[in-house]
């Protein structure tokens, strides 16, 4: 059935990660191709709560649309939540704590949890211990993509519970500012490492903590390589602000798209004068750029 996108009820929006590239290509596709796939709601007197479908939704509002193919489940919230997370093969363990402790909410006991998830109650204490561990700042960063959540859990997680009040810190100093996998994973290694005064030093400016870091590791590349070193470093620098800027929101328009294509063009030859350099080729690919 078609629904109007002002009878949705999108109360369950906190329960998922940000994805911007995710979003933007849900944009694209359905601007090119339309919503091939049905939302899925169920209803709750007047109201329709949106179950699954959330970035078509997104998608079809910043299309300037006003209704979404939608399928209705005849069953109530908590049967429909569940259902849902048997449908999706892979979960970030962070989402998983989240609805965990929506159930939860709903009065879903630990055994009920376990049961009804086909899961152990260890399972569902070890997920629900993440949120009950990684603080509100830190959950809101990793719900909004600027944390991967793979990195929270590995490294946010033990800082919260070695330093809450360090922790909050740290993910204060970070602000919007996306940070990797490998980077959050540097701030703590430095972290655990560090004394007393350095570990506040480097919490209270993690983003200064990070630039310090990569001086560090520049400083030890032999002068031979430091050139290319301090190139490809920048090089890495420039895509992760890229990357940041396309998450922002930043439109691809014509002369844009013409940019990314020159830049692609450049990395792909870049690696490709790498791999023949070190592991030799029988077919060199010369870039008509090339001097």
């Amino acid at each position: 059935m078609e629904v109007d996108l002002h009878q949705l009820e999108l109360r369950h929006h906190d329960l998922r990660i940000h994805d911007a590239e995710q979003r933007q290509r849900m944009i694209g596709s359905v601007a090119e191709i339309g919503q091939q796939v049905p939302v899925i709601v169920i209803r709750e007197g007047e109201r329709l709560v949106l179950i699954d479908g959330y970035l078509r939704v997104e998608a079809l509002r910043k299309l300037g649309r006003d209704t979404a193919a939608a399928t209705t489940w005849p069953v109530s919230e908590v049967e429909a939540l569940l259902h849902r997370r048997h449908l999706c093969i892979s979960v970030p363990a962070i989402e998983d704590a989240w609805l965990l402790a929506r159930l939860r909410d709903h009065g879903l006991s630990l055994d009920d949890l376990a049961r009804r998830l086909c899961r152990s109650k260890s399972w569902v204490s070890r997920r629900l211990a993440l949120i009950e561990v990684l603080t509100p700042a830190a959950q809101a960063q990793v719900r909004a993509g600027t944390v991967p959540p793979h990195a929270a859990m590995k490294y946010l997680v033990p800082l919260a519970r070695a330093n809450k009040r360090q922790c909050e810190q740290l993910v204060a100093g970070l602000g919007g500012t996306y940070v990797t996998d490998r980077e959050l994973g540097a701030l703590y290694d430095a972290w655990r490492a560090a004394d007393r005064a350095g570990k506040q030093r480097i919490v209270a400016e993690p983003l200064l903590a990070l630039r310090a870091l990569a001086a560090t590791m520049t400083a030890d590349v032999d002068d031979e390589s430091a050139p290319l070193h301090k190139d490809l470093t920048m090089l890495a620098a420039i895509a992760w602000r890229a990357i940041r800027r396309v998450r922002s929101g930043d439109r691809l328009t014509a002369e844009l798209t013409r940019a990314w294509r020159g830049a692609r063009d450049a990395f792909a030859a870049l690696g490709t004068t790498i791999e023949e350099t070190h592991a030799g080729s029988d077919h060199p690919t010369v870039h008509p750029e090339a001097p």
